[in-house]
């Protein structure tokens, strides 16, 4: 590994959660911010937020975590399915650790899990910071099919032809990130193999349980009856919302289109002052977030993909940093 990435994964920590020993880092000191990672095969703190943990924690406390069922901490069985009992969970890790006043950060999946705990816990989360997060945003419609996040048995070399695909494909500046200054070592393709091995069956099975079809998703991204963009309005606390105008991955497709359509949205012009283009609709839906919170912020970056927070890293931590030490 890189030197910074090697002392990034020696820093982790371990505390016992509801019975769990749930891995995590803390670093920096002030305001804490907990990061809460997306929900792949190898979502985790040091994958998902590697690239920023050090720069954010000059201006502030970052604690980024495992979830259960994800990284190097274990699920509690199939109830750890559901986005909400992790977030109570999340709940449960910062009274854990100390914290009982903190901002939340959520990623992709974690979108949702950030807006749960403003609007579960509004006195543990006094600042709300959704990143690219379509979870947060984005309702099915009944003829959208969820993206799989099946696979096969992990192998060796499949754990390094992701780390591959993930700094070539998914990442406008992978070397923003410590793993990918250089050649991707091997005991980092170890490290990521162990993750794989360690959560592919529960993955498996969280996905025929929730990713069937719009139904099936949709309820598991609900709060107190309602999908939580309906919820999200009722947000009360500062808002920070930090989006691309690439955001998505996976993006749910209509039952009539091939599984390779990108989603680009049609959008008409006046034709005399500017053509006609395509957009990515998840560009549409942070901005639609955006207007549905009133107590929201919303900044945007071109040249960026999912991981905005790696792509735009210092600018992205200059912009949070403002946010949380305002």
């Amino acid at each position: 590994m890189t030197d910074e990435w090697h002392e990034l994964v020696e820093r982790g920590e371990t505390v016992t959660v509801d019975g769990v020993d749930t891995h995590y880092y803390d670093e920096g000191e002030g305001k804490p911010v907990v990061l809460l990672h997306g929900g792949g095969l190898t979502s985790c703190a040091e994958l998902n937020w590697g690239a920023v943990i050090g720069p954010l924690s000059d201006h502030c406390r970052v604690i980024a975590l495992d979830q259960p069922g994800f990284g190097f901490t274990p699920p509690r069985g199939d109830r750890d399915h559901l986005p909400r009992e992790r977030a109570e969970f999340v709940a449960d890790f910062c009274r854990a650790v100390g914290l009982d006043s903190v901002a939340v950060a959520g990623n992709s999946r974690a979108g949702y899990q950030a807006v749960y705990l403003a609007l579960a816990h509004p006195t543990l989360v006094d600042d709300l910071i959704v990143v690219n997060a379509g979870s947060a945003s984005r309702k099915l419609a009944s003829n959208e099919v969820p993206g799989s996040l099946q696979s096969d048995a992990p192998t060796r070399e499949g754990a390094r032809e992701f780390l591959e695909g993930f700094r070539d494909h998914h990442l406008v500046r992978p070397e923003n990130h410590p793993l990918f200054r250089g050649d991707i070592p091997e005991d980092a393709v170890d490290r990521v193999f162990e993750i794989q091995q360690r959560n592919w069956e529960w993955t498996n099975a969280r996905s025929d349980r929730l990713q069937t079809d719009a139904a099936s998703l949709n309820e598991a991204l609900s709060y107190d009856g309602r999908h939580v963009t309906e919820a999200a309005t009722e947000v009360s606390q500062p808002t920070l919302i930090t989006w691309s105008t690439r955001p998505y991955e996976g993006w749910p497709r209509r039952t009539d289109e091939p599984a390779a359509d990108p989603a680009k949205k049609h959008v008409t012009v006046h034709r005399e002052t500017r053509p006609d283009y395509r957009r990515d609709e998840g560009f549409d839906q942070g901005v639609h977030l955006f207007e549905t919170m009133p107590t929201a912020e919303l900044h945007l970056w071109h040249d960026a993909d999912h991981h905005v927070m790696t792509d735009r890293r210092d600018e992205w931590v200059d912009v949070v940093s403002g946010f949380l030490t305002r």
